[in-house]
C-alpha cells in the first residue's frame, strides 16, 4: 500500500465495496481498489439510498462510495478536440486560462475543468444550468452527460509500461443534510464519482479531501492539495483529477543535457536544455513553428514556437493557436518530414487558478449569487451559491518523459456557517404541566404536577 493510500484510508475509514455503509468502531486496514468493472458502478448507484436518507449519526469514520472505473484501453490519442465536443469550450476559455499571467508560467488541464463543470451542471438547475450548458456547448443535460462520459472513458487508460492517463472524481457531502438521491446516483454512475460524507470544516474531513487529491495525482500537487479546505458553510463540493505519465519514444540522453540561454520576458536566463535528433515532422504556421514529440504510448506532446517579436499570449488571444488546435492539423500540408534536431529545456511548471472570475467572464454568473443560484437537482430547496472554484496544475518534462497532474475543486455554500445551538437550562423545580402524546400527537395523558412526591 502506498503512503498516499494509507493516508487516505486513515482519513476516511473503511470503504464499502459496491455500497455505502456507516463505518463505526475500529478501522481495519484494507487496500483501496480504485479500478474495477463498470458494472460495480451501477450496483453502487443503486445502493446510495443506504446513507442518503438522513444526517450522520455520530460516525467515527466517513461514509464512502468507492468508484469503480471502466477497463482501461491501451490505445487512443492524446488530443481530443477533433471530436467537436470540446471545441467551443476550448475556443472560449483557453486564453482566459493562460493569458493573464503577468509574464509568469501558467498551466491548466482544460479537460479536467470541462469534466468538473459538467459535474457542476448536474447539480444545478434553471438558468444556472443553462449558462453552464451554453459554455459547454450542449443543448441539454442528457447530451452533455453522454459527451462527458465518452470523453472520460476515451481519455482514461493505464498502459502499464507505456504510461497512463488516470482520471478520478468525487462528491463531498455534509453529514447534517439530505440530498436528492437521483443526482448523487448520476454523479456516481456516469462520472465515476466516489461519494464521501462528513463534517464540513473539520480537520478529519479536510484531511480526507487532501489525501484523496494526493492519491489521485500521485502526490504531484502535494503543496496545493495541503491547502485544500472545505469551509464549515459548504453544503457540497465536487473534485475532479487527472494524472498523466508518458515516457519518450526516443529518450533524451542525459549526457547531452547542457546549460543554454533561455530568453524570458524578464531577461535572459541560463537553463538546462536537452538535445536530441531523429526523423519526424515540423509544422510551418503563420507566425509560429510547431513540432511534436511522441511518447511510447503513441501519444504526443505538441510544441508551438512563436516567431521572434510575437508572444504565445498574442497568438492565443488572436485565435491563431486555437484555430490550429481545433482543426485536424495533422493532415495539413504545412507539415514537412525532416530530421528534427530539437533543443528542449527541462521544465517543471505549476500554477493555481481561481476559476470564479473566469466563469463570470465566460457568462456563468447566476450560480455565483445566492439569490439567483439554483442547486435544486442536488440540494432540493436548500439555498446555495458557488463559493469556490479552484484549479491546480503541474507539468514536468525531463530526459525520461513527461508527468502532469491537475485537479479542480468546486464548492457551494449556503451562506453563513451554521452556529451550534446555544445552551439553555430547563429545570422542573416548580409546578409544571405534562402531556403524553400518542399517534398524530393525540394527548393520551396530561396533567399538572404541583408536588412530584405526593
Amino acid at each position: 500500500m502506498s503512503r498516499e493510500s494509507e493516508k487516505l484510508y486513515e482519513a476516511i475509514g473503511q470503504a464499502a465495496e459496491g455500497q455505502i455503509e456507516e463505518a463505526q468502531g475500529p478501522r481495519r486496514r484494507r487496500k483501496l481498489r480504485w479500478a474495477a468493472p463498470l458494472a460495480a458502478v451501477l450496483a453502487l448507484a443503486a445502493a446510495l439510498t443506504v446513507f442518503l436518507s438522513g444526517p450522520g449519526k455520530g460516525n467515527t469514520a466517513y461514509a464512502v462510495a468507492e468508484a469503480k472505473y471502466p477497463t482501461a484501453e491501451k490505445g487512443g490519442r492524446l488530443y481530443l478536440p477533433h471530436s467537436g465536443d470540446l471545441n467551443r469550450f476550448l475556443r472560449a476559455s483557453t486564453a482566459e486560462f493562460l493569458c493573464d499571467n503577468g509574464g509568469k508560467n501558467r498551466v491548466c488541464s482544460p479537460l479536467n475543468v470541462y469534466l468538473a463543470l459538467s459535474m457542476l451542471a448536474e447539480t444545478a438547475g434553471g438558468e444556472s444550468r443553462a449558462q453552464l450548458l451554453e459554455l459547454l456547448d450542449s443543448p441539454d443535460m442528457e447530451t452533455q452527460r453522454q459527451r462527458a462520459k465518452a470523453l472520460w472513458e476515451r481519455s482514461y487508460y493505464d498502459g502499464e509500461d507505456a504510461g497512463f492517463c488516470r482520471l478520478a472524481s468525487s462528491l463531498w457531502l455534509r453529514e447534517d443534510m439530505d440530498y436528492v438521491k437521483s443526482a448523487v446516483n448520476t454523479l456516481a454512475g456516469d462520472y465515476y464519482a466516489s461519494v464521501f460524507r462528513g463534517k464540513m470544516g473539520s480537520e478529519g474531513y479536510n484531511g480526507a479531501l487532501q489525501a484523496w487529491l494526493n492519491e489521485q495525482t500521485g502526490g504531484l500537487l502535494r503543496e496545493q492539495a495541503e491547502q485544500a479546505r472545505l469551509d464549515p458553510n459548504t453544503v457540497m463540493a465536487l473534485a475532479a483529477t487527472i494524472w498523466f505519465k508518458g515516457d519518450w519514444e526516443h529518450k533524451f540522453e542525459p549526457a547531452f543535457t547542457a546549460p543554454q540561454t533561455f530568453h524570458a520576458p524578464s531577461g535572459d536566463l541560463e537553463r538546462d536544455f536537452m538535445h536530441g535528433s531523429w526523423e519526424d515532422q515540423i509544422f510551418w504556421g503563420e507566425g509560429f513553428t510547431g513540432a511534436s514529440l511522441r511518447f511510447s504510448s503513441n501519444r504526443r506532446i505538441l510544441f508551438l514556437l512563436p516567431e521572434e517579436g510575437k508572444s504565445p499570449e498574442q497568438l492565443l488571444e488572436d485565435g491563431t493557436f486555437s484555430d490550429l488546435l481545433l482543426s485536424d492539423f495533422r493532415s495539413r500540408p504545412e507539415w514537412e518530414h525532416v530530421t528534427l534536431e530539437i533543443s528542449l529545456p527541462k521544465f517543471d511548471v505549476d500554477s493555481d487558478l481561481d476559476l470564479i472570475p473566469i466563469l463570470s467572464d465566460l457568462g456563468v454568473t447566476d450560480i455565483l449569487e445566492l439569490e439567483k443560484a439554483d442547486f435544486t437537482p442536488l440540494l432540493g430547496a436548500a439555498p446555495a451559491a458557488l463559493t469556490k472554484a479552484e484549479h491546480a496544475c503541474r507539468v514536468k518534462v525531463d530526459e525520461e518523459g513527461c508527468e502532469a497532474a491537475a485537479y479542480t475543486i468546486i464548492s457551494a455554500g449556503g451562506g453563513a456557517a451554521l452556529e451550534p445551538p446555544r445552551t439553555v437550562e430547563f429545570i422542573l423545580d416548580r409546578p409544571f404541566f405534562f402531556a403524553i402524546l400518542g399517534m398524530d400527537d393525540l394527548p393520551l395523558f396530561m396533567g399538572i404536577v404541583n408536588d412530584p412526591a405526593a
